[in-house]
């Protein structure tokens, strides 16, 4: 397919609006955890308002460039969303116990 947009085609079909809803937001996770192999526990897809932010709490290293870069390219180019911010970031808690300080992250606008 030439323009291929994911985004788009799911508009179309209803799947999302102007308003990205749980059902859109569980197809950017779904298409994110294709990607990295993660099952339904690699992202996390949260509403943030005028914003759409993409955690991997689960992750608990930096992904491989390559694997980043496709996952950017997947909000960007496949699903047409712009990317606010991003980081592929991991830092460790001293306390073991408790949940890592940093993890990687994707800031999209709705």
């Amino acid at each position: 397919m030439d323009n291929f947009n994911l985004k788009k085609i799911a508009t179309e079909l209803g799947y999302l609006g102007e308003e990205v809803d749980e059902q859109g937001l569980d197809i950017i996770g779904r298409g994110i955890n294709t990607i990295t192999n993660g099952g339904l526990r690699s992202a996390s897809v949260s509403d943030e308002g005028d914003k759409i932010k993409v955690k991997f709490r689960s992750v608990r290293r930096e992904f491989e460039e390559e694997t980043w870069e496709t996952i950017l390219e997947y909000l960007s180019d496949n699903m047409g969303y712009e990317i606010l911010d991003q980081s592929n970031n991991y830092e460790e808690n001293y306390d073991r116990e408790e949940p890592p300080e940093q993890v990687p992250m994707i800031i999209l606008k709705k």
